[in-house]
């Protein structure tokens, strides 16, 4: 038994020496000397590699976004030009409004107008004599004679004259509030509109010839931007007979000079006309509608 002890010690390896200075190299890899830092003449202690730098907080919903090296940013969007801001227009007011009484003509021409209200008269005898003569007129009317005579409407416009607003019921415009000019204005505006698709802007022929400010600044804004006036009244209405009427109207003619008649029963005005035409051509007069000279 002691034989078998003394064996084991024999084999076992030595217990390692706490005192040695350097451990036994093996075969494999050299032996590294670690300097310890708090030893006297020590060599320069190895310096502590610095901190990881600390990733960034993942953002939160209102954080922004942080780009990485590899980000490629969004590119921004192209802005289309856009046109500088623009003043709306004024308004047309009182001054937008032409009060016509006489055209600025350098040729000799003249206008014959008629404006109808009353009753049917010699409106007839009166277009039979226009067309005879070749001439074109302007014809201003009421509403309901409109509405009575809408055949002689229909042929005053099939015809080539020219037909103005004289109004629905022939008032006193300044009296009149602006609603009711308005309405005096539109309806008989849409009543030849709808009946023989007539456009009577921008021709207005006030009754009495009456107007003032407001009037005209109501006649411009619903486009009514010509007052049709005269340059002389014949008068037959008022009892004048037809040799008086052409009196007048050679002593007002002048280059673009508009001629006022009715053709009512009570005027003389029809009576007249053959002989008015046939003095006013012998001065070298031609004939035009308002519309034609004004080029509107």
């Amino acid at each position: 038994m002691l034989a078998i002890v003394a064996l084991v010690a024999a084999c076992s390896p030595p217990e390692s020496n706490d005192d040695d200075d350097e451990p036994t190299p093996t075969a494999t890899a050299p032996a590294v000397s670690v300097p310890d830092p708090t030893a006297t003449g020590a060599s320069e202690p190895t310096p502590t590699p610095p901190a990881p730098t600390p990733l960034p907080a993942t953002p939160t919903a209102t954080s922004e976004p942080i780009p990485t090296p590899t980000s490629v940013p969004a590119p921004s969007p192209t802005l289309e030009p856009t046109a500088p801001p623009t003043t709306p227009a004024e308004p047309p007011g009182a001054d937008d409004v032409w009060n016509l009484r006489q055209f600025d003509a350098d040729q000799p021409v003249m206008v014959l107008t008629f404006d109808a209200g009353a009753d049917r008269g010699y409106a007839g005898e009166i277009l039979d004599i226009l067309a005879a003569e070749d001439i074109r007129a302007s014809f201003g009317m009421t509403g309901p004679w409109a509405v009575d005579n809408m055949d002689l409407v229909a042929r005053m416009v099939n015809e080539g004259h020219h037909v103005m607003n004289h109004s629905w019921s022939h008032p006193h415009f300044p009296e009149l509030s602006s609603e009711e000019r308005i309405e005096e204005v539109r309806s008989l505006e849409t009543l030849l509109r709808d009946e023989l698709g007539v456009e009577l802007r921008p021709y207005f022929r006030p009754p009495f010839g009456e107007y003032d400010e407001a009037t005209l600044a109501d006649l411009a804004a619903m486009g009514y931007t010509v007052n049709v006036l005269w340059t002389v009244d014949t008068l037959g209405w008022n009892g004048l007979s037809a040799a008086e009427i052409n009196q007048r109207v050679l002593d007002a003619a002048a280059p673009g000079a508009i001629v006022l008649m009715h053709v009512g029963g009570q005027s003389q005005d029809a009576a007249a006309l053959p002989e008015m035409i046939n003095l006013l051509r012998a001065q070298g007069y031609s004939f035009a509608t308002i519309e034609e000279l004004a080029g509107m």
